[in-house]
């Protein structure tokens, strides 16, 4: 079939007629799609890169675990530190502390997750 008698032909159905110009931008999209498959071919990732980039993710991990972990330690002693403190300087100043948290700390939780289930 040349390229007149493509030209002629007639759509079927329901099909639009396309012009010339569709039929030459359609085959210049196919050669470049062509083109970059040859060009980009799928290769399979190199394993010493792979396992190199997964090792030093690991580096990463590993180092943010241990900073979070040493400054969950030290928050957990300052407040060890402050309650014995208070306990030591004033029982009551502490009585009157843990009974507003065991109070208090449902109340915010549950406001807090009210919010949530809101939006």
């Amino acid at each position: 079939m040349g390229k007149r008698d493509r030209d002629k032909t007639v759509p079927a159905g329901n099909q639009p007629a396309h012009e010339p110009r569709d039929a030459d931008v359609t085959e210049a999209v196919q050669a470049a799609l062509e083109w970059l498959d040859r060009e980009q071919a799928p290769t399979p990732p190199d394993p010493a890169i792979t396992l190199a980039l997964l090792e030093e993710h690991d580096r990463v991990l590993r180092r943010r675990f241990l900073r979070d972990l040493l400054l969950f330690a030290l928050l957990a002693v300052c407040v060890l530190a402050a309650m014995f403190g208070l306990y030591a300087a004033t029982p009551a100043a502490l009585l009157a502390l843990q009974a507003a948290a065991v109070t208090l700390a449902p109340l915010l939780v549950a406001r807090l997750y009210r919010k949530r289930v809101k939006e």
